[in-house]
């Protein structure tokens, strides 16, 4: 079997969400943790792959020239139109250089148990309940704080309200009924510019949380690394067939598996039913932890057949010059609105609509994968814990016109 390294990203470990505002048109990254950045560039990597297998069937050649390979890891799936399947043979495997952010840094940061456990046989009780301690903490979800290091458990009660957008318009509609009443309405496009700076001040006025680099790794081996978008293209969730984790101690991590995690977790198909295991590998090395007392200030990332060059500097707020990152939701929507183009074309599915958002796209026609998220969420919330999910505003950037 062929081995190909497909992405290489690091540079930030601090939760990065612009500290004075969030960006609401899909062009900045909030959370550049490496597995994050790693997890975005395999989408790019699959939105190519999706392009290639394409291309190759509509002219005719379905093997690459080079040593009678594929022209890509996907095939068309004859019975199902506009839908695509990886290949049998091609499997995904994720390493890190360090502990993922969440649970499992939490639990190979501590100290082994072996010792405590053995005083409280002998009649110590206080180790005992540190132990019983740490691994409820583990039980519960844990989140990114913007402007923090590490993470916190989420023990926050979800919101009562609908959405923030909702709060605005009502504060906004007071302050208009405050108003003078000979006071003339400012033109139209003077009111959406002062809605989107409403947003952005609402969005400024809150500290921005993320889920754990860990927990969402958790949910990529329920759901699939693919996500919402590209679960409308292929027959199955594409998980990753094994994880490695550079650690300086070993340690069991058979309660912190996703399997584990998600035990007794019914979805319906083609989400279920869960693999049974997760190969987890630890690999001892004496690596350098993260440095946690001072913010990183770029990263980078490599994506295998890219153009671009193999390693960038990102912005890491919103402040400085807006260069468009090819890993931002703005870039993935455009590549997703592109291929979904080109299968119009062929007759295959409909197109999204230039008009449509990020969440519009990714809400048309999922019923499935919405429902597996729905059980999902249920599952791993039980524990007391809460899914921190993103604000809407940040969801309902348009989709930009494809470069056909």
């Amino acid at each position: 079997p062929q081995s190909t390294v497909i992405a290489v990203c690091g540079g930030g470990v601090e939760h990065k969400a612009s500290k004075r505002r969030l960006s609401t048109d899909g062009s900045c990254i909030h959370d550049y943790h490496p597995e994050v950045m790693v997890r975005r560039a395999l989408l790019r990597y699959l939105y190519k792959q999706l392009g290639q297998c394409l291309r190759s069937a509509h002219n005719g050649t379905a093997a690459a020239a080079t040593a009678g390979q594929p022209a890509s890891i996907f095939r068309q799936c004859p019975l199902a139109p506009g839908k695509f399947a990886l290949y049998a043979d091609v499997e995904l495997h994720l390493y890190a250089s360090s502990p993922p952010c969440g649970s499992f840094a939490v639990h190979m940061a501590t100290k082994s148990t072996s010792s405590s456990s053995s005083s409280s046989a002998s009649g110590g009780g206080g180790s005992g309940d540190q132990g019983n301690m740490e691994k409820s903490n583990l039980a519960y979800l844990r989140v990114k704080v913007q402007g923090g290091a590490g993470t916190q458990p989420s023990l926050r009660a979800p919101p009562q309200t609908s959405s923030r957008t909702s709060e605005m318009t009502q504060v906004a509609s007071e302050h208009d009924d405050a108003s003078p009443p000979h006071q003339p309405a400012p033109p139209r496009h003077q009111q959406h510019t002062q809605q989107q700076q409403q947003q952005q001040q609402s969005l400024s006025r809150e500290a921005h949380c993320c889920m754990s680099c860990w927990d969402k790794i958790t949910r990529w081996q329920c759901l699939g690394v693919q996500g919402a978008l590209l679960s409308r293209l292929i027959t199955h969730p594409i998980r990753f067939s094994s994880i490695t984790v550079s650690c300086h101690q070993a340690k069991s991590v058979a309660e912190l598996s996703p399997a584990q995690r998600c035990a007794g977790l019914q979805l319906p198909v083609p989400f279920g039913p869960l693999p049974a295991v997760t190969d987890i590998f630890l690999h001892s090395s004496p690596y350098t932890r993260r440095n946690l007392s001072r913010p990183c200030t770029f990263a980078f990332n490599w994506l295998v057949g890219d153009e671009m060059s193999a390693a960038e500097q990102l912005p890491l707020d919103d402040t400085g010059s807006r260069v468009l990152s090819r890993l931002c939701r703005q870039s993935l929507l455009a590549e997703f609105a592109a291929l979904t183009a080109a299968l119009s074309g062929q007759g295959l599915m409909e197109a999204v609509p230039l008009h449509a958002t990020y969440a519009d796209a990714k809400q048309t026609d999922n019923a499935q994968y919405a429902e597996a998220r729905r059980l999902f969420m249920n599952h791993v919330q039980a524990s007391g814990s809460y899914w921190t999910s993103k604000p809407m505003e940040l969801k309902l950037f348009h989709v930009v016109p494809p470069q056909l």
